[in-house]
């Protein structure tokens, strides 16, 4: 299944001094509020270097459980926000759409 969406840039207060930016799909700052706090995580107005961009949902999570992977003993936060797969395609389920088969012949 594909999903559009469109990346942002959120920053990631590590301290009162200390903010990041990063550039993320909606879909992932409920996993960034998990693993730094919801306070520490701030939406911008700033326009994000990549637009609107077409993903596939299990390359997208597979990509998520890698990039945001438990460290310690902490448990896995994509899996804490999302449960697993399903969770996480009821989630993106709005803008998913299934995937085309084939294209059509072309007129000779």
């Amino acid at each position: 299944m594909n999903f559009t969406t469109k990346a942002e840039v959120v920053l990631v207060c590590r301290s009162e001094m200390e903010k990041t930016p990063k550039v993320v799909y909606p879909h992932e700052i409920a996993v960034l509020e998990v693993i730094h706090g919801p306070a520490r995580i701030e939406r911008t107005d700033v326009d994000a270097p990549i637009g609107v961009i077409e993903l596939d949902a299990e390359t997208e999570f597979a990509r998520l459980l890698t990039e945001y992977a438990p460290r310690g003993d902490k448990p896995d936060p994509v899996i804490e926000v999302y449960r697993n797969f399903d969770g996480f395609l009821a989630e993106v389920g709005e803008q998913a759409e299934k995937p085309r088969r084939g294209r059509p012949a072309k007129a000779e």
